[in-house]
């Protein structure tokens, strides 16, 4: 009986030994997968240590004994116990970088259009079946991928009728009012930003029909390495507590130009009232923020025509994301400039709501983030001051993440991230950014510019044509130095050599040619 047992002990002790064996190499080669995935230096060393392991497990199996045997046959199964674990937590706690890096090259929207016809017109044009051999317009500034399923849509219910293609709202909203095109075709993401002289558009109008398409969001920024070259991001963020994929104000604009090699960030915040070309209405002169109504993509071809630079990718951001981002990181460290007091994320003016900064370095929350980030009314000049106001934020956001216990958060911000982020890298150039930094580990150092020689004015906009409106005229002297700094950190070698002359400041460096299309201050 006794002798029974101790066989069938035997057996039992190599079948787990057989398991442990094939399980044993199996979750080493998924780990080591992963860890390549996100390190090409960690991942030498992992196959390093689990052959070595692996050897040791297989030598031990060489020498006899019921001591040893039974010390490898608990060893065995720890590793793969530790294994199986470390596979588990792996994969749980990377799902949040996973999910936000797909979705950047699967995203998808929902555009929802309406066919607009006027109450009152000479054609008396009520319904959708009245169109058939009259002209509609469309816009081609949004996506052309949902301009034309609308006229494919309208080809399947309509007989005969033609079309009239506008780069500009402007200018459409203008043909249809004075009767110059029949109907026309309305993103239903511009009726809250409707420029001041078309606000009653949908009263004159009646709705003859509405379509909705989804489209997949494919405007990729430039195909280059962004571990090995300069590349420039624009930082483009609403104060409006809303998802980043509607169109809204601009409220901040900022420029990174990042050396991955050096490890340089460059940060240069551009007043939210710069007076530049706006492309979604003709180039005519608009307040930067104005420009988000049309879209991010808009926004960075109007930054791009005013600096004469190339933007490779923009990261458009929901402020509301702020508040969960900062919380989840237990609060991030910043230099508050000024004491000063902020309304809430609401917009609040009960005492109890508002938010009281002491001036000086300290830990803000969600909440006194962002009530940081967005506050300007007491600095000397608004816009200048909260622009360095959110560089200190964006700083203290990077030196959390970067902190031991902050990369220990990424996939909790990952996750956020994909509620209230959007971008256009694709995941490819994100994942090889991220394995560069987990190879390195580098300490990055931020530089700032900060655009201070324009003036405040008042003028007409474009989208607010009827009235002055307060604007901030940028310098030629502030755009030679954005686009000098665009040069000499893409020329890396010579950013050394980067110097200032009292009497002629940037034009060593500078390829800006004075334009007609923007109005500077004298």
């Amino acid at each position: 009986m006794k002798k029974n047992k101790k066989t069938r002990n035997i057996r039992y002790g190599r079948i787990l030994d057989l398991i442990n064996m094939i399980l044993f190499p199996i979750l080493s080669i998924l780990l080591v997968l992963f860890i390549h995935k996100y390190s090409d230096k960690y991942y030498l060393y992992a196959i390093g240590l689990f052959a070595f392991v692996f050897v040791v497990i297989l030598l031990l199996f060489k020498i006899k004994g019921k001591i040893i045997e039974n010390i490898r046959r608990v060893f065995l199964l720890l590793m793969v116990i530790l294994l199986g674990l470390a596979n588990f937590y792996t994969k749980d706690i990377t799902s949040g970088y996973e999910a936000f890096a797909s979705s950047m090259d699967n995203s998808e929207t929902t555009i929802h259009y309406d066919v607009l016809t006027l109450k009152e017109s000479t054609n008396n044009l009520q319904t959708l079946e009245d169109l058939d051999g009259y002209v509609i317009g469309f816009p081609t500034n949004g996506s052309t991928e949902a301009t034309d399923k609308a006229k494919e849509t309208l080809s399947s219910k309509l007989s005969d009728y033609g079309t009239l293609n506008y780069d500009n709202y402007m200018t459409m909203y203008s043909d249809y009012t004075q009767e110059y095109v029949d109907a026309i075709v309305v993103d239903q993401s511009q009726k809250a930003n409707l420029p001041e002289d078309y606000r009653n558009l949908y009263e004159i109008s009646n709705v003859v029909d509405t379509y909705s398409f989804t489209i997949k969001n494919n405007i990729k920024g430039n195909d280059i390495d962004i571990t090995k070259e300069v590349f420039t991001v624009l930082v483009s963020a609403s104060d409006q507590i809303e998802a980043p994929t509607s169109h809204s104000l601009s409220d901040t604009n900022m420029i990174l130009i990042i050396d991955p090699v050096n490890h340089i960030i460059q940060t240069i915040s551009i007043p939210r009232d710069s007076f530049i070309p706006n492309p979604a209405y003709g180039n005519v002169s608009d307040k930067l923020t104005h420009t988000g109504n049309d879209g991010v993509e808009n926004t960075k071809v109007a930054i791009e025509k005013a600096f004469d630079i190339k933007i490779d990718f923009y990261v458009k951001v929901s402020f509301s994301s702020l508040i969960e981002i900062v919380d989840t990181l237990d609060g991030i460290p910043v230099n508050v400039l000024q004491p000063i007091v902020e309304q809430d994320e609401y917009r609040s003016f009960a005492e109890e709501d508002l938010i009281y900064l002491d001036a000086g370095q300290q830990t803000l929350n969600g909440k006194q983030a962002l009530a940081y980030a967005r506050h300007r009314h007491s600095y000397e000049n608004q816009d200048l001051g909260r622009n360095q106001a959110q560089i200190e934020v964006m700083k203290g956001l990077v030196k959390r993440v970067l902190s031991p216990d902050g990369i220990t958060k990424v996939d909790d911000v990952m996750k956020l991230m994909s509620n209230y982020v959007i971008m256009n890298f694709s995941e490819s150039q994100l994942t090889s950014f991220v394995k560069q930094q987990v190879d390195n580990m580098p300490s990055w150092e931020f530089k700032s510019l900060s655009l201070d020689k324009g003036m405040q004015g008042s003028e007409p906009t474009a989208s607010m044509p009827s009235v002055y409106s307060s604007v901030y005229y940028l310098s030629k002297s502030d755009i030679e130095k954005v686009n000098a700094m665009y040069h000499l950190m893409k020329e890396r070698n010579r950013l050394s050599e980067f110097h200032f002359d009292l009497d002629d400041m940037y034009n060593e460096y500078s390829t800006y040619e004075e334009s007609n299309d923007i109005v500077l201050a004298p």
